[in-house]
């Protein structure tokens, strides 16, 4: 049997919290942008500072090729 990590409760609790939290935020955006609840500028930009803090920007993720595979082909298919 393999060994248990061994983890502190509180490093669990931490690591579920900002799980949770980030899940809330998202669906309490997510509701306001389809019109199911209200919120404010406030609570939105508050929203969006926390997610920033605990959500990766996906802007500063950097998508390259290697110069050696030459470059990328996208074909499209129409169905028969």
């Amino acid at each position: 049997m393999p060994a248990r990590k061994n983890r502190g409760l509180g490093e669990l609790d931490n690591h579920w919290k900002q799980k949770i939290q980030k899940s809330v935020l998202v669906t309490r955006l997510h509701d306001n942008a389809l019109g199911k609840i209200e919120m404010s500028r406030g609570q939105i930009e508050s929203a969006k500072i926390l997610l920033r803090k605990v959500a990766p920007d996906l802007t500063t993720v950097a998508v390259g090729q290697e110069e050696t595979l030459g470059p990328v082909q996208i074909t499209w298919k129409s169905k028969p």
